[in-house]
């Protein structure tokens, strides 16, 4: 069984927190029942910032047609 303990009181942003999960080893595949509710994209890609690597996921909205 694996176990993972978050202390949310700090804060995260929403991606910063799925790219930990996904870099710890969740499946990025779980987020496709989201992308068929939502009108959402995931991008999940690796970064090198400085020479250290993470993670990264992205949160891509659909474009909404017209409107303020």
């Amino acid at each position: 069984m694996r176990l993972l303990a978050f202390d949310g009181r700090m804060g995260a942003s929403g991606d910063m927190l799925l790219g930990a999960l996904v870099a710890a080893g969740a499946d990025p595949s779980v987020l496709s029942p989201v992308e068929d509710a939502l009108d959402v994209t995931y991008r999940v890609h690796e970064v090198d910032k400085n020479g250290i690597l993470a993670t990264k996921v992205d949160v891509l909205l659909a474009e909404a047609d017209g409107g303020d």
